[in-house]
């Protein structure tokens, strides 16, 4: 049986994998080594045999032989650096700069985790979208940034209906807090998720998603979104948004 998750969520309950990944496992971990590279060397494809990417991860933290520990890493930073650059581009925020940053980051936390056995990367087993879409966040604020300062030469008035960034609602709040000192972090922290705790439970499911980096919606149906978990609309998801960076301004006052 896989361990459990330990990582704790936003809301306060340990992060757990879904039903279908803890299935998923237990055939795995019946495989001998040969038929386990085969059915990893297929997991690029959609077919029924596939290995998803939770399981993946899952399978590289138990430890494994050299051999299946390679081609786990292989595959899954493959497919990090997929996910990475279809997240990178739903933001506007791709450049092979920012995705070589990312996944060269990413390598260097696959490669703590083993060797730390940290609870760092449970949320990668929880659901690997969502966690690359968090993973990625302050790069795509550098890269946004970098555009605004150097590149950026269109009329405002030509980019006002492109939308705001998922998580444009907590920079402020993020940029204040980078000039804290640790006690003061620590208190403001808590202050924060105090106010987030009070805030209605809409909303706050809302807050919730954005600061993890999921994506308001997708054109890809198969991925989770603010619009899927929430069953709301784009206009509706913004509103509460806009609502949220009200609550957050008043706070940071």
């Amino acid at each position: 049986m896989a361990r459990k998750l330990t990582k704790k969520t936003l809301a306060g309950p340990s992060m757990v994998r879904r039903p279908q990944v803890e299935e998923e496992l237990a055939e795995l971990r019946r495989l001998g080594q040969a038929e386990l590279i085969q059915r990893i060397r297929g997991s690029s494809g959609r077919g029924k045999g596939r290995c998803s990417p939770e399981a993946m991860v899952a399978l590289l933290r138990d430890g494994q032989p050299d051999r299946v520990l390679n081609e786990l890493i292989a595959r899954i930073i493959s497919r990090f650096s997929s996910v990475a650059a279809h997240k990178l581009r739903s933001r506007n925020a791709f450049s092979e700069e920012a995705l070589d940053n990312v996944v060269s980051a990413f390598s260097g936390a696959l490669a703590e985790d083993i060797a730390t056995h940290s609870e760092s990367l449970d949320f990668f087993e929880a659901s690997f979208s969502n966690a690359v879409g968090g993973f990625i966040h302050s790069e795509v604020r550098r890269e946004i940034s970098r555009r605004r300062r150097y590149v950026s030469t269109t009329p405002a008035e030509d980019v006002e209906d492109s939308g705001a960034d998922d998580t444009d609602a907590f920079v402020d709040v993020d940029s204040l807090s980078q000039h804290l000192s640790a006690p003061e972090r620590e208190a403001f922290t808590g202050q924060l998720l105090s106010a987030l705790s009070e805030l209605p439970k809409p909303l706050r499911d809302v807050a919730v998603l954005l600061a993890l980096g999921v994506p308001k919606e997708s054109t890809d149906p198969s991925e989770t979104t603010i619009a899927t978990i929430c069953q709301i609309k784009r206009r509706a998801i913004q509103y509460r948004q806009d609502e949220l960076v009200q609550k957050l301004a008043n706070f940071k006052e």
